[in-house]
């Protein structure tokens, strides 16, 4: 072969490898969910051109940020492809992912019928441990696919309303129902995605213990094995039911077992005015919601989040008026349904003239089994606490002293409890008490 034949042969392969490297994404065990649904347009004069509405989770592997840009290889089926950008939406920094979303179109011009339009590349996720680790399918070829009818003119394949991950409270053995959300003006069937359409027969498909109702698109699932600290993957096929498979929209998604309810701590401090640091933390599913059920004598702000954010969340508290008690009562809720309630009593005692007078709390919950008083300048030298008819005596008390007494053994579970506080010193000693589930920052 003379020069100039190998300069043209070095020339072609270059090209060749260009197009392979530019055609798919270099294996990087970041993906984690998809969706891909589309619309066919109803003007005459684009006959053929779809729609395709794409959302795509992966691991944070670049630093990704809300609005950024994400470009992801799609194939539309035909010979067709196109490096998707696609819009950063969501990003969970402490578990470490994003969610993005893109509109693309394209138009099919005597295309195979049906053109299985598709995300697809190496590899789903393999972390070591935790919400980048899979049970199923970890590090195999990813591969979502919704096969489209070009010739069905304003037409759309069926749209499904799923988070990226689908979070469960309960663990190995429990039984749970899964509906998938989907809205369409005609019937559907739903079935789980075959191994060649996940991409190939390695590992399974869809957890095992598994079964989806057709018809009503619900999920039936009693995991029995797998790491509860790791993640499922599944994926769901979604057709209209008269014309399948032709109008199909592809769902891959993640479920996750999570039994343990969300944290809630608080710390005290005297003040004036009285305050409380609260810190709101789910380590798993993440936060869904913090709501205030009750705010009597108290200002509390909650802080801001993204629902599923595993971090800490920090707000507070702060006593209104010293002079009266203060009741808050705020449910956290994780995204898996698990609820915790953060309901302290913030009070203050009086020594006043004559007799010691008593303050009486009732409708306690059982949660709330630590006392903790802040005792005034000039302050209290004993507080008398009964609980549930048993007497407590916090004695020996110094001038701006914090002190805190765990009553456990007074509290019957699953009942309320009545708190009694009778002050003891000098007549104008001050002491603000708080009744609180002792979970301390």
């Amino acid at each position: 072969m003379n020069m100039l034949h190998r300069s043209r042969f070095a020339g072609v392969l270059l090209l060749v490898l260009a197009g392979l490297l530019l055609s798919r994404p270099i294996a990087a065990s970041h993906f984690r969910s998809a969706e891909v649904r589309w619309c066919m347009t109803g003007d005459p004069a684009a006959t053929g051109t779809a729609r395709f509405f794409l959302e795509l989770a992966e691991r944070r592997f670049a630093n990704q940020q809300v609005g950024d840009t994400h470009v992801e290889y799609f194939d539309f089926g035909d010979g067709g492809s196109i490096q998707a950008p696609l819009t950063v939406v969501e990003v969970q920094e402490t578990a470490g992912w994003f969610l993005a979303r893109g509109v693309v179109t394209h138009r099919y011009q005597n295309p195979p019928f049906p053109p299985n339009a598709r995300f697809e590349g190496c590899c789903r996720i393999n972390g070591e441990n935790g919400n980048d680790f899979l049970n199923n399918r970890s590090s195999d070829e990813f591969n979502v696919r919704a096969a489209v009818n070009p010739y069905a003119e304003g037409e759309c394949s069926p749209a499904v309303d799923l988070p990226p991950i689908v979070w469960l409270s309960g663990g190995l053995g429990d039984t749970f129902t899964i509906p998938i959300p989907v809205s369409h003006p005609r019937p559907v069937l739903c079935r789980f995605a075959t191994d060649a359409e996940v991409g190939g027969p390695y590992g399974e498909p869809n957890p095992n213990g598994m079964t989806i109702d057709a018809d009503t698109c619900v999920i039936t699932w009693t995991p029995t094995s797998g790491d509860t600290n790791a993640l499922w993957t599944t994926q769901v096929r979604v057709e209209e039911a008269e014309r399948l498979p032709y109008l199909s929209t592809a769902v891959d998604f993640l479920l996750g077992l999570d039994a343990v309810p969300p944290v809630c701590r608080l710390s005290v401090s005297s003040g004036p005015p009285v305050q409380l640091r609260l810190s709101f933390q789910d380590s798993k599913s993440g936060l869904s919601r913090i709501e205030v059920l009750t705010a009597e004598n108290v200002n509390v702000f909650i802080p801001p989040f993204t629902p599923g954010e595993t971090g800490e969340r920090v707000g507070s508290g702060t006593k209104i008026d010293q002079n009266r008690p203060g009741w808050l009562t705020i449910r956290v809720t994780d995204l898996a349904g698990n609820e915790t309630d953060c309901d302290p009593v913030i009070t203050q005692v009086i020594r006043a003239t004559g007799r010691p007078e008593t303050q009486t709390y009732a409708g306690v919950p059982p949660a709330e089994r630590v006392v903790t008083i802040l005792n005034g300048d000039p302050g209290l030298k004993q507080v008398q606490i009964d609980v549930n008819g048993r007497r407590f005596n916090v004695s020996g008390l110094q001038d701006g002293e914090k002190r805190t007494l765990d009553v456990g053994a007074a509290i019957v579970t699953g009942i309320d409890s009545t708190f009694k506080l009778t002050p003891h010193g000098k007549p104008g000693g001050t002491a603000e008490v708080v009744i609180w589930d002792g979970n301390q920052l």
